[in-house]
């Protein structure tokens, strides 16, 4: 599975707000109120355990949680792999 459809499962199954809803990779997910700084702590706990990264502090912006492709960017950047 694509790291972005990994993503897209994950935030679906973990927001309460997103359950159901067809994810697009550019969507903003902070500014619509999706996901708020509470969900981000909980979102990098799962993306440590699931993509086996460790998400450095200085890295936790709303920025890199703004959209699936960002959060995909911040991923494979932890992971040291260049972005798709």
């Amino acid at each position: 599975m694509e790291i972005k459809e990994k993503i897209r499962e994950i935030l679906v199954n973990t927001i309460e707000g997103l359950k159901g809803k067809n994810l697009k990779y550019d969507e903003q997910l902070i500014t619509t109120g999706y996901i708020d700084s509470y969900e981000i702590i909980q979102l990098m706990e799962v993306f440590e355990n699931e993509f086996f990264v460790k998400i450095d502090i200085e890295k936790i912006s709303l920025s890199n949680f703004e959209t699936i492709d960002a959060m995909s960017t911040l991923i494979l950047e932890m992971k040291g792999e260049s972005h798709e």
